[in-house]
């Protein structure tokens, strides 16, 4: 599957595998899978925000964001559509002025995707 940013989401026999270690939960491949067998564990996600007093309006949220949410002109604060946003995380990872928060702890969702699984097999 190549809508992965972090090449996590692979096919491999006709069925969907994603790497844990590369995911970073970003939910394009839930969005982009035309079977909707890929679930997302996460049904409320951190949307990220422009903190406009840091924002330079350099332009590397708009570079980097997948679904082209971050918004803006050169120069001038920018700003994330929230419609579209869908929690990646990538835009606060690459600004360099640490301007956008989305604060998303990947762990918790891992460690609790685990737990249900396992509970899954217990029964």
């Amino acid at each position: 599957m190549k809508v992965c940013p972090f090449d996590a989401a692979k096919v491999e026999d006709s069925l969907s595998r994603i790497d844990l270690d590369k995911c970073r939960v970003c939910g394009l491949c839930v969005k982009k899978c035309p079977t909707k067998a890929i679930v997302d564990y996460i049904p409320e996600r951190s949307r990220a925000y422009v903190l406009r007093d840091k924002c330079i309006g350099c332009n590397m949220c708009m570079k980097v964001c997948p679904v082209n949410a971050a918004e803006g002109e050169l120069k001038k604060v920018h700003t994330i559509d929230q419609g579209k946003c869908i929690g990646c995380g990538i835009c606060t990872a690459r600004c360099p002025k640490q301007a956008i928060d989305g604060t998303f702890n990947a762990q918790a969702v891992f460690a609790k995707a685990e737990e249900k699984k396992k509970k899954k097999a217990a029964a």
